[in-house]
């Protein structure tokens, strides 16, 4: 069966469409793409950081369900977000990866600082927990931990877990992606 629902991903942090291989997407990070641009999906996936930028164009358009990957939730401190990239690194291990050019770093650590700095969890109250799900890694322990799924689940949230995947990008979330939009 044939999935005719369309896709659109807000990526990671640093991370360009291309890297994702798989759907259309906003090019945050590599442009000047303004996130609150309105966005003509059925569904708007983000991944990790990407999932403020998500949140940030439903508040502004209100017209697409959600895929919250592995999201940057609760809001914490700049130095809070900063403590667990560094665990991350060092316990997880970074891959080698595709990442925005050098010359739109600076760029991409600005608009990263700014979205981290939305409350993205008032957002978040004023969407139907039906039009969002949320995809954890199930071993994700440094940025949407088992204490930050368990508090969106208290909130009426869905929650599903992808088995064997930590935090970093996995086929099997795009696996996962695919299985939940042919069911709703």
């Amino acid at each position: 069966m044939k999935n005719s629902k369309k896709i659109f991903i807000i990526p990671g942090f640093l991370r360009p469409i291309s890297f994702y291989n798989w759907c259309e997407g906003r090019e945050v990070w590599n442009s000047d793409d303004d996130i609150k641009k309105r966005i003509d999906a059925d569904y708007v996936v983000g991944y990790s950081l990407g999932a403020i930028g998500a949140l940030i164009n439903w508040k502004e358009n209100k017209n697409t369900k959600l895929i919250l990957i592995d999201p940057l939730l609760p809001k914490r401190s700049l130095l809070a977000w900063l403590w667990r990239w560094l665990k991350f690194i060092i316990f997880e291990g970074a891959k080698p990866r595709q990442t925005v050019s050098i010359s739109k770093f600076f760029s991409g650590l600005k608009k990263a600082r700014l979205w981290l700095r939305i409350d993205s969890m008032k957002i978040l109250d004023e969407i139907s927990p039906r039009d969002v799900l949320i995809l954890r890694g199930e071993r994700d322990d440094f940025f949407f931990d088992k204490k930050a799924s368990e508090y969106l689940a208290n909130k009426k949230f869905t929650i599903i877990e992808v088995k064997g995947v930590a935090h970093d990008w996995d086929e099997k979330i795009k696996i996962e992606i695919e299985k939940i939009i042919l069911k709703y």
